[in-house]
């Protein structure tokens, strides 16, 4: 299996762009990012999901849309846990930075006797990828207890066909999953969010509460500088070619059109609007070598006394994206420490609009 870097389609679309003088070009690209997730070769849609222990399911009704559930309660004794051994290149590695690393994960399989489900999380893929890019954490995340689900965000996967909404779209979708979710279930839910997804996790919990918990992974914070060090970092020619001012405003107005600008994507600025007891207990994972979300707002973080922040020293934006040991012993380590924080009975479902 390989993953791709999710910066490619905006690298690429700048340099054409620039051939051709067509800044529609810029914007079709961000809009339409495609899904440059993981790729598993040699079997077919059936034994993919075998493989993570998902089903394919649907949330009926006007403008439904297909998404995988995990059955964390239908794991058996005799599955089989996929195993990732994935080597990341670090190119131009800072000086004492080892250029070459190796990421693994390895899972145990389930208990003869497995427990009943302790609540759902709910995963949101990065930016340029697509729920697939998701898969090893939905099967650690099962064995750890937990349901799970994901959906492509739109402009990702098979929801290709329309433009990344940067929020409104999505959290109505995201809406319609928990709400089915909780009907069906009546478990607390998690979100847990990768860059791009831990921005629209963040902008629901501001929209409508009513979650038992949030895992950001490298969390995005202002877009428009984010995407231009993106950008920027893939393709030094760059920065021969435009000038930065030049890659703000190109990405700024797609904002606008868009009816939302870089700040309000922020997942910092988003928690840090939001009043104490509307928060619910929140795990950010940050990269120490991260250029791509600004540290300064991470940091900003650890005033909030529902946050627990977490630093993996020598991992950058991309290597952040990796689902391995160590951030799985992170993860399970905060999910034990708040599995009885919530029952779904003490929801926080009414706060969502009166504390704000």
């Amino acid at each position: 299996m390989r993953f791709r870097k999710p910066s490619g389609t905006i690298c690429i679309a700048l340099l054409l762009s620039m051939a051709s003088g067509c800044a529609h070009f810029i914007e079709q690209q961000i809009l339409y990012p495609g899904d440059g997730g993981m790729v598993v070769e040699g079997v077919n849609d059936r034994e993919l999901l075998e493989i993570y222990h998902l089903q394919a399911r649907e949330v009926t009704g006007q403008q439904g849309f297909p998404f995988y559930f995990g059955d964390a309660e239908a794991l058996t004794a005799d599955f089989m846990p996929p195993k990732m051994d994935f080597t990341f290149r670090y190119s131009n590695a800072p000086k004492g930075i080892e250029p070459v690393r190796k990421y693994k994960l390895e899972l145990e399989s389930p208990p003869k006797d497995f427990p009943s489900a302790k609540g759902i999380i709910i995963l949101l893929h990065s930016y340029s990828t697509n729920a697939q890019s998701v898969f090893f954490d939905n099967v650690a995340l099962q064995l750890q207890g937990y349901h799970t689900a994901c959906f492509d965000l739109l402009g990702h996967g098979q929801a290709k066909q329309k433009p990344v909404s940067f929020g409104a779209a999505d959290l109505k979708r995201l809406h319609r999953l928990i709400t089915t979710l909780k009907q069906q279930y009546q478990l607390p839910v998690i979100l847990y969010g990768k860059s791009y997804g831990a921005s629209i996790a963040a902008q629901y919990i501001a929209s409508y509460g009513s979650i038992s918990g949030f895992i950001a992974v490298a969390p995005m914070t202002d877009f428009t500088p984010a995407a231009t060090r993106m950008a920027k970092s893939s393709s030094p020619l760059l920065t021969k070619l435009v000038s930065d001012q030049w890659l703000q405003t190109t990405f700024e107005n797609v904002l606008t059109e868009r009816q939302t600008n870089s700040r309000q994507l922020s997942t910092p600025r988003i928690l840090l609007r939001q009043t104490t007891d509307s928060l619910p207990p929140t795990l950010i994972l940050a990269g120490g070598l991260d250029k791509i979300s600004d540290p300064e707002q991470i940091k900003a973080l650890a005033t909030i006394d529902a946050v627990e922040l977490r630093h993996f020293d020598n991992r950058g934006h991309v290597e952040m994206m990796i689902y391995d040991n160590q951030v799985n012993d992170a993860v399970n380590r905060w999910l034990g420490n708040h599995e009885a924080i919530k029952k779904p009975s003490d929801d926080r479902a009414g706060l969502s609009n009166s504390s704000r």
